[in-house]
């Protein structure tokens, strides 16, 4: 007796197998003459926004890190809680740089929270500029739709 779970077992490998059939490779266009029914698209380059990314949360994650440093060192003894700015994103390390907290650390430390702000500042904007401008020019298959006459009325032909 097929059960109603495997009905949908089924059914989701089936779905799974005609996703896959019907994905199209990008293939990057790289000059020269194209395939008949192709045509060339930009697309955003998916992989450059997430390595772009990942260097920013890693690099916040090490800022982190930092600012842990910073509770453990302090001990509760410190007045001046500035180097907590370093759990902001992006300009909490470089403002934190030029807290007297973190010179009072180390003056190594304002050097490393600036390089790390410019990390992920960079990192940043290059996620956005990916995101946001399209960059890799990739073939694209021309998509097609009929309109046959058939015995019983009219179907409807399509390539992808």
């Amino acid at each position: 007796m097929i059960t109603r779970w495997t009905r949908l077992a089924v059914a989701g490998v089936a779905l799974t197998i005609a996703t896959a059939a019907s994905a199209d490779e990008e293939v990057l266009y790289k000059g020269g003459p194209l395939p008949p029914n192709t045509h060339v698209e930009r697309r955003r380059d998916d992989g450059l926004v997430r390595d772009a990314m990942v260097a920013f949360a890693g690099t916040y994650v090490i800022n982190t890190w930092i600012a842990e440093i910073g509770d453990a060192v302090c001990n509760g003894s410190c007045k001046d809680r500035s180097y907590d700015l370093i759990y902001i994103p992006v300009v909490g390390p470089a403002i934190a740089a030029a807290m007297p907290a973190v010179q009072q650390l180390n003056p190594a430390w304002s050097v490393i929270l600036a390089a790390d702000a410019i990390v992920q500042f960079s990192a940043v904007f290059v996620a956005l500029v990916a995101y946001l401008l399209p960059g890799k020019r990739v073939i694209v298959k021309d998509a097609s739709v009929r309109v046959v006459p058939t015995l019983g009325g009219v179907g409807i032909s399509a390539t992808f």
